[in-house]
């Protein structure tokens, strides 16, 4: 009868300890710095930061970052459970972010367009179906 006196307490605790679950305290930072971090769709805060992110409830859990900035291309993040006892390692301590600058209107008028290989050699283009060439 005194084993089950201390199962039940133990027990307890250690159901207690799985619920709360644990936290991994992280920095993000970004190249440019200053943007915009979500996780779970919702703002987390602006690079550079740190935050403790709540691990997930159940197996094999998905935390995926997502950091935009204005005139940069936005970059996403993802880390993957691969087993039930990952939780605890799965978000780094540090989350970097190294963002790709879009192409301004000015860049994307000004770069080179492709020339059809025919015109390039000076071929002219075949008749539309139905017309005759003189």
């Amino acid at each position: 009868m005194s084993q089950f006196r201390l199962v039940r307490p133990l027990a307890a605790l250690t159901l207690a300890a799985l619920a709360a679950g644990c936290a991994t305290t992280t920095h993000f930072a970004s190249e440019p710095a200053g943007a915009q971090v979500r996780y779970n769709g919702d703002v987390i805060g602006t690079a550079p930061f740190d935050k403790s992110i709540q691990d997930q409830f159940g197996w094999f859990s998905v935390y995926r970052f997502t950091a935009s900035l204005e005139g940069y291309e936005p970059q996403t993040l993802e880390f993957s459970e691969r087993t039930p006892l990952d939780a605890a390692n799965v978000v780094p301590a540090q989350v970097q972010f190294t963002l790709k600058k879009l192409a301004t209107a000015a860049e994307a008028a000004s770069a080179p367009t492709a020339v059809p290989a025919a015109a390039a050699s000076g071929a002219s283009a075949p008749a539309p179906a139905g017309s005759t060439a003189s």
